[in-house]
């Protein structure tokens, strides 16, 4: 959502429907009450089965570039993507793709 949806919002404290905050970017999905446990679920086995300090690279980039100008952020993710590059889950994770099986993470 954009910058201008979010201040008339947050002004004017309007509530809008389940699926107009999807639709603009406020909420990332809908899902029944029903499923929301098991859509969680999913959702965690998704993010663990992914290399921890990728994630971690990864949410340090978003939230510190948000705040960087455009060169700077473009250098800072050019810094994590080096690091990342240097690490024993990324060499599994080329290994794994070329051999087609699925990669063993192991946080390092």
């Amino acid at each position: 959502m954009g910058i201008g949806k979010a201040k008339e919002l947050m002004y004017t404290g309007d509530s809008i429907e389940t699926h107009e905050a999807h639709r603009i970017g406020l909420v990332n999905k809908v899902v029944a009450t029903a499923s929301l446990i098991d859509t969680a679920k999913e959702m965690a086995a998704i993010f663990s089965s992914k290399p921890a300090f990728a994630l971690k690279m990864t949410k340090m980039a978003i939230n510190d570039g948000i705040n960087m100008d455009i060169r700077s952020a473009l250098a800072y993710e050019a810094r994590c993507f080096e690091w990342l590059f240097a690490t024993h889950d990324q060499k599994e994770g080329m290994a794994a793709f070329i051999e087609k099986r699925k990669p063993e993470f192991i946080g390092q």
